[in-house]
Formats: C-alpha cells, sequence, structure tokens
C-alpha cells in the first residue's frame, strides 16, 4: 500500500484522470449548428432537397416575408449530435436569427421532423394536425422532396389564416 503513497504515483494518476476526462469531454462535444443565409433560410447539409424543392421554399419564403415579415427555415441534418430535437431548433433558430412569426422544419436523415414556432405564433389543434398531416405520409415514405412542398403549402393555408390581413 506504500505504493499508493508516493507523491510521483499520484501525480500520475492525477495527470491520467484529467487527460481521461478532458478526452470524454471533447468526444460528447455538440457538432456545430448549421449555418444558412439570410433571405435563403435553407440548409441541406443532409443532401435530401432537390434544387426544384429549394426553388419552392424561396417562392413561398419571398411572399411570406413579403406579405406577413415571416419564413419557414428548413434545415435538413444527418443527426442532431445528441440534442433533444426542441433544444436543437431552439439553438439553430437563435442562431439564424429567426423572428416570432418564422417556423422552423429541422430534417433529420433516418430520424423524425421537427416544426418549431416563433413566439408570435399560435396554432390551433386543427392547424397543427393539418401540418403533420401534409408531411408525413412522405417524409416516413422517404419522399423528401413531397413532404417540405406538401408542407409549405399547407404553412401558406396557416400562414393566411393567422397572419392574413
Amino acid at each position: 500500500m506504500k505504493f499508493y503513497q508516493r507523491r510521483a504515483v499520484a501525480l500520475v494518476v492525477l495527470i491520467l484522470a484529467i487527460l481521461g476526462s478532458s478526452a470524454y469531454g471533447i468526444s460528447r462535444k455538440p457538432a456545430p449548428l448549421p449555418e444558412v443565409q439570410q433571405y435563403q433560410w435553407i440548409s441541406d447539409e443532409a443532401g435530401l432537397l432537390s434544387q426544384e424543392t429549394r426553388s419552392v421554399i424561396e417562392s413561398y419564403n419571398t411572399a411570406w416575408n413579403e406579405k406577413y415579415y415571416a419564413v419557414v427555415a428548413v434545415a435538413a441534418v444527418e443527426d442532431i449530435s445528441g440534442r433533444s430535437p426542441e433544444e436543437f431548433a431552439k439553438e439553430l433558430g437563435k442562431a439564424w436569427g429567426l423572428g416570432d412569426h418564422d417556423m422552423l422544419l429541422l430534417l433529420a436523415k433516418g430520424e423524425d421532423y421537427y416544426v418549431s414556432l416563433g413566439n408570435g405564433l399560435t396554432m390551433t389543434d386543427t392547424q397543427q394536425t393539418k401540418l403533420k398531416t401534409a408531411i408525413e405520409p412522405d417524409y416516413y415514405g422517404g419522399d423528401w422532396d413531397a413532404a417540405v412542398v406538401s408542407f409549405m403549402r399547407q404553412a401558406d393555408v396557416i400562414y393566411a389564416q393567422i397572419l392574413g390581413r
């Protein structure tokens, strides 16, 4: 037992513990958030969306921004790095500077989708169900483009109902 009482052994054990915990901490570090260009509001790091779908998203966002000062940002990612979808979407919305009337559609490849609403948007249960019904058949069928286009069409109806002036 005198072996463990030596200062050199204690110092080596301490250094190994520090190195081990540092390596563990670095391995658990969340991946950086995807970036997006303002007024485009599309980040497709997972490669799920075609150019046609990107054009549809841009068209809707341009019209909504002019009419309602609102957009639907779309983020397609490989994974959400161990975060909850809510946490990831909240961090992403804040990093992207999304506003009170904006939505964020998060598509995680091989996982569920998630929709985050700005603080100024309040939807009825019926509106939420219609968005869900619009996206889910195609999303879970693997047709990402059709899912996003259907979501954008339904979001257009909901924006008109909520923000229509």
